[in-house]
């Protein structure tokens, strides 16, 4: 008998419990409020939010520090003439024109003196999402190419890239140093 009247005392507890935790949860209208969630600015110099030509954007990766700016853009009609008269009359595909990109990279390493090589191809151009190609071209006389080769801490280097991109959209150029370092930065040269 006693054990009976526990279980029974036990199951009426229970349903007490359960009962009172069900409804403490309501908050009077059946309906809960939503709270709204600010979205965090992106960072700037990130592809949702690149940087403008001019600025510079700073990269560190195990102890490198690459400075990187879009110092000059020429593209369109003016370009497509320098490129033609130095490459035989070359033109680019229906609906694209030549980009010339004049890049700006300073180096630094917080640990020793050691050099990184860097080259063009750590330099992308995006238009819509979709990377654009480099350019086989031969720039005016007047123009330094940004050559591949090693760069000392405390060195600067600047010089031009060539890629073709479709006419009249907004390209974005990255920079990414090393093809495994995972760190990167884009500014926007915009559409014309």
């Amino acid at each position: 008998m006693k054990f009976k009247n526990s279980l029974l005392l036990l199951l009426v507890i229970s349903s007490i419990v359960a009962v009172a935790g069900c409804s403490s949860d309501n908050n009077g209208d059946g309906v809960q409020q939503a709270t709204p969630q600010q979205q965090p600015t992106p960072v700037k110099g990130n592809i949702n939010n690149p940087a403008g030509i001019n600025e510079t954007l700073t990269i560190s990766s195990g102890g490198e520090v690459y400075n990187f700016s879009v110092v000059q853009v020429i593209r369109g009609n003016e370009i497509n003439n320098k490129v033609r008269s130095a490459n035989d009359h070359e033109k680019p595909a229906p609906g694209f024109e030549y980009l010339l990109v004049d890049v700006k990279l300073a180096y630094n390493h917080l640990f020793h003196e050691a050099p990184a090589y860097v080259y063009n191809g750590e330099f992308n151009a995006y238009c819509d999402n979709v990377e654009c190609n480099l350019a086989s071209v031969y720039v005016a006389n007047d123009m330094t190419v940004f050559d591949d080769g090693n760069l000392m801490p405390g060195g600067v280097k600047e010089g031009w890239i060539a890629y073709t991109v479709p006419q009249g959209k907004e390209v974005v150029i990255g920079f990414q140093p090393g093809a495994s370092t995972g760190s990167n930065c884009f500014v926007s040269v915009g559409s014309k």
